[in-house]
């Protein structure tokens, strides 16, 4: 939610600029942002036109190390249907490239099966045996340790050893 802001004018170098520290409270703590007049225009105007206790939505800059916003709105009245039902909006974090479960839990799977193959590999070519019995040696390992006994573990994960 925001609060408030307090604007100053810098002027080192050659052009002057603004810098605004925005504060506003998320999850019930009291936070303060800072933002350059240069560095995002749209954003810096658009906290200039807010009023005190007006609920905002933040989406940040991607792959921005300082968290910078990249837009900032004022939500109606009315919650969007994305956002959080609490009172209070806080700022969020949008993009990046973060795995979804079900790529997790695929690649677990591709980790376990290429720890099997390799003891397999380690196991056949000790007693000299061919790829096939090598790739059935791995399939039982992966089957040991994902419990394939079992319907309902990895059950929605191909098994195209």
């Amino acid at each position: 939610m925001f609060d408030s802001y307090n604007e100053e004018k810098i002027e080192k170098g050659k052009t002057p600029y603004y810098a605004m520290t925005v504060n506003y409270s998320a999850k019930g703590e009291s936070k303060q942002k800072k933002i350059m007049s240069f560095a995002n225009p749209a954003v810096y105007n658009t906290i200039k036109t807010l009023k005190g206790g007006e609920t905002i939505d933040v989406e940040f800059a991607k792959d921005d190390k300082y968290y910078g916003w990249a837009t900032v709105q004022v939500i109606s009245d009315s919650v969007p249907s994305n956002a959080s039902a609490s009172p209070d909006i806080s700022p969020r974090r949008v993009g990046g490239s973060y795995e979804t479960a079900e790529e997790r839990a695929r690649k677990q799977v591709y980790i376990i099966r290429q720890s099997c193959l390799a003891q397999a590999v380690a196991r056949g070519n000790s007693v000299g045996t061919s790829d096939d019995t090598i790739l059935n040696i791995a399939q039982k390992f992966v089957d040991w340790v994902m419990h394939e006994d079992r319907p309902d573990i990895f059950q929605d994960v191909p098994n195209d050893l």
